[in-house]
């Protein structure tokens, strides 16, 4: 191997009893805080969002730094199609009044129901999953998931929910703000079988109008 690669013995010994140098420690420990922040935002930072979290912690690092660490390790950004979400705004309708209220003790099962959509990072990518839950049972009674957060994952769970458990009409469907449960198609479901749409307050869904249970019940 030495001769193949024209290096001397005594230079691969060398090299392999030499101690790290400060450098290349650094540049694993920052490696370990992009990867951090490479995670916590779903893959959407790039270069500059990455070093502008960075020194929100604390640690100053010069751009190009960032960049060549990211792409010897293959952090790449995802980018986010804008027009679909401006096409989803165009087809939703208003959002819904509370009917909830806070109120999570419920004396009947299939009375209110509650929805919420979360991701779960795995080794091939970020996996989304949407459940509904019933407020009486606290137990999940629809859920989808996909490797996209989009209107037709909301609307499977949905769909599951129905068949599995044929709510009677009145039954409360309590989200947060979320545009995929205001588009037209999930609300025309909901109305097909008179379930009457409820929504938290806006940027206050998950601290005060929605049971603590529920963020646990998730993953």
């Amino acid at each position: 191997m030495s001769r193949v690669l024209q290096v001397s013995r005594s230079g691969y010994y060398a090299w392999k009893t030499r101690p790290e140098s400060p450098r290349i420690r650094e540049n694993r420990h920052l490696l370990t805080r992009i990867q951090t922040v490479h995670v916590r935002s779903r893959e959407a930072y790039g270069v500059i969002k990455t070093g502008r979290a960075l020194r929100e912690q604390g640690l100053t690092v010069g751009h190009n730094r960032i960049a060549r660490l990211r792409q010897r390790h293959g952090l790449v950004a995802k980018r986010v199609r804008r027009f679909r979400l401006s096409y989803a705004a165009r087809n939703s309708e208003p959002a819904a009044p509370n009917l909830l209220e806070r109120n999570f003790t419920v004396e009947q099962a299939n009375r209110v129901w509650v929805g919420d959509i979360t991701f779960i990072p795995t080794r091939e990518g970020w996996l989304h999953l949407a459940v509904l839950l019933d407020l009486y049972s606290r137990r999940i009674v629809g859920w989808a998931m996909g490797d996209r957060q989009n209107r037709q994952l909301a609307i499977d769970a949905l769909s599951m929910a129905i068949e599995r458990r044929h709510p009677k009409p009145g039954l409360i469907h309590h989200t947060d703000q979320g545009i995929l449960y205001a588009t037209a198609a999930y609300r025309a479901i909901m109305k097909a079988h008179h379930m009457l749409p409820s929504m938290s307050r806006k940027g206050n869904c998950h601290d005060n109008d929605v049971p603590p249970y529920l963020s646990s019940t998730l993953p």
